[in-house]
């Protein structure tokens, strides 16, 4: 479940910021964490939007991950400093609680009107890759995903505020 929402994650951040490269880390310190990234990647870069994109990645669940939760910091480089995008209609930097039940979630609450329409894709993804994409727990696994393709829709109004700024 953990590598779903780490796939949720970089469909999020296409969505509210241009980016121009991707840097994945993982915050947790502690070396008993159930999953690992060894490679990501989203091409081309930046992102279009509305528009597709190319998602890559190569994950591993080492033990049995049941419910848990996940927070996200987005931020937007600029020339001087960073600019934190904020959590708006559970889109951008916030916290997941029930990973569960997650893109179920995003489907049918249609988180801002786009996620709805992104989470469909990230559930045929899953299943694509023979992941049951709301089983609980998820068992140790390892998944290998090459260049499926996303696509973005357009942005509401109320997100494209924040991708257009430019400091």
């Amino acid at each position: 479940m953990e590598k779903l929402t780490w796939i949720l994650l970089f469909s999020i951040g296409g969505v509210l910021a241009e980016y121009t490269s991707l840097q994945v880390s993982n915050c947790n310190q502690n070396p008993n964490t159930p999953s690992t990234i060894s490679h990501m990647s989203i091409s081309p870069m930046p992102v279009t939007i509305p528009g597709n994109f190319y998602f890559s990645a190569d994950m591993k669940l080492t033990r049995p991950v049941g419910e848990s939760s996940m927070e996200i910091s987005i931020k937007r480089k600029t020339y001087w400093f960073d600019i934190p995008i904020p959590c708006i209609f559970r889109v951008g930097s916030c916290r997941y609680n029930n990973l569960c039940t997650m893109v179920d979630d995003m489907i049918t609450q249609d988180w801002a009107g786009l996620m709805g329409n992104i989470g469909n894709q990230i559930k045929t993804m899953l299943q694509a890759n023979n992941v049951t994409y709301n089983q609980c727990p998820q068992q140790p696994r390892t998944l290998s995903i090459r260049n499926y393709l996303i696509r973005m829709p357009e942005m509401p109004s109320v997100l494209s505020w924040f991708a257009a700024v430019s400091i």
